[in-house]
């Protein structure tokens, strides 16, 4: 049976080596019945579909390979993160922390909201910190809700939904008290259950690739 992936480079291929060659649907002719210039375009549409189809598979099954080998960009699974993901938008991405919050009021514990980026270098330092001390960090990140925002650098405006009352990125740091000017990636959120900031954390992912530095900002009085 050929695969999914097969017939759609198959088809790819096939778009290709067959242009501007017309053949009848296959059960009305053969190789017999075609015409000295029909079958050496037949020919040479068989020796090109042979030649770029295992090319054409071979590229992609390295692009994938490739792109799977690209470093992580998000808190490892380890730390149990709630992850949030906006749904795909040309207008918008919806970030929904309402299940955060519930989360947040049936465990009474603070939360720590992560917003990350998959193309951004220093969200994967940070990952990359993470992985390394886990045994270090783990206590200190097992007393909070962690959310794991994952976006990308670049895209339609941030919209974040708590409770079915949406705020931009403006009045979303208002809301919960950050004081902090603009917006960078990664950015850090330290908040009660109810949704006020514990206290201002620090922009700069320096502040949070030391363990020390990283546990003590973790800390609710």
């Amino acid at each position: 049976m050929v695969s999914a992936f097969q017939r759609f480079t198959n088809g790819i291929t096939a778009s290709i080596c067959t242009r501007g060659v017309i053949f009848r649907p296959w059960t009305e002719w053969s190789i017999d019945k075609l015409s000295e210039a029909q079958e050496s375009a037949y020919i040479r549409s068989q020796w090109c579909a042979f030649v770029f189809g295992g090319f054409l598979m071979r590229f992609i099954l390295l692009s994938l390979f490739l792109a799977a080998q690209v470093a992580h960009a998000d808190i490892p699974g380890f730390f149990h993160p709630l992850v949030v993901s906006p749904p795909f938008s040309f207008s918008e991405r919806l970030i929904d922390l309402t299940p955060a919050f519930e989360k947040a009021k049936q465990l009474n514990k603070p939360l720590l909201i992560y917003l990350g980026a998959k193309d951004c270098s220093w969200c994967k330092t940070y990952t990359e910190f993470l992985e390394k001390h886990e045994e270090q960090m783990k206590a200190a990140f097992a007393k909070l809700v962690v959310v794991d925002i994952r976006t990308w650098l670049r895209g339609p405006k941030l919209i974040f939904e708590i409770y079915n009352k949406r705020y931009n990125i403006v009045q979303f740091k208002a809301l919960v008290g950050d004081a902090n000017k603009g917006l960078f990636y990664p950015t850090w959120w330290l908040l009660t259950p109810d949704g006020t900031q514990v206290h201002q954390l620090p922009q700069s992912t320096l502040n949070f690739t030391s363990v020390s530095n990283h546990i003590r900002l973790l800390e609710v009085p």
